[in-house]
């Protein structure tokens, strides 16, 4: 009995494989609705960005005696 349920989901896994092609095949995604999830992309993107931007402090507003002082570059 386990051999015929396994048997049965990989049916059904192949099943719906095929059928997941060929909606895509016949209903290719359009211009504009790939425009519109790049925007929203773009948009999220841009608030991540802004988000990381407020938490990390400016290294003007540090007083120069609270910097940590960089480390020598071998390369030169």
């Amino acid at each position: 009995m386990p051999k015929n349920n396994a048997s049965a989901e990989s049916n059904l896994q192949k099943l719906g494989q095929r059928l997941r092609h060929i909606i895509a095949n016949s209903h290719p995604p359009k211009e504009v609705d790939i425009q519109a999830a790049l925007g929203a992309v773009r948009e999220e993107w841009a608030k991540e960005q802004e988000v990381q931007r407020q938490k990390k402090p400016a290294l003007d507003l540090i007083k120069p005696q609270e910097r940590e002082p960089e480390e020598p570059d071998d390369n030169r």
